[in-house]
């Protein structure tokens, strides 16, 4: 048995953590951006729930006005394939803003390359949710199966 023990004449310094100086203006930007999505999410969940999920277009946008658009294409994740899709956003409706609308959710508060969808993200939440009924479950059976062989 080995015990280290700590030269208290030594001053402690950490290493350095990689990225941590972008983790503060990370969590900044999703901070200011996630309340400018919970509308457009809402406006989703409302046309959306209790409804056949239907395949997005090639192109979307939100414009609630005759604004000046411009687009920019993204990647979108779905359930079963990945689409290249036009996201069409103006003044009065930002990237972030269309892809919730349409049911995905962007991949980071600024700039973001791809959109997931909700439906998709929606799923592993529940799947996290009832994975540690069945790691529970495993390692009961575990225990009862190897107490039985004597271990």
């Amino acid at each position: 048995l080995e015990f280290h023990v700590i030269d208290e004449d030594v001053p402690l310094t950490s290493a350095p953590v990689p990225g941590s100086n972008t983790s503060p203006c990370l969590f900044d930007s999703w901070k200011a951006v996630i309340p400018t999505l919970v509308s457009p999410f809402l406006q989703y969940l409302t046309r959306t729930l209790g409804k056949l999920a239907i395949l997005p277009s090639s192109a979307i946008s939100y414009c609630m006005q005759c604004c000046e658009l411009k687009a920019t294409m993204l990647v979108c994740l779905h359930f079963d394939y990945f689409a290249l899709v036009m996201v069409q956003m103006c003044k009065c409706a930002s990237l972030q803003q269309v892809l919730v609308y349409h049911g995905l959710f962007p991949t980071a508060p600024s700039q973001p390359c791809m959109g997931i969808s909700v439906e998709l993200l929606s799923f592993y939440w529940a799947l996290f949710k009832c994975s540690c009924n069945a790691i529970n479950a495993l390692a009961s059976a575990l225990n009862s199966h190897y107490t039985c062989r004597g271990f």
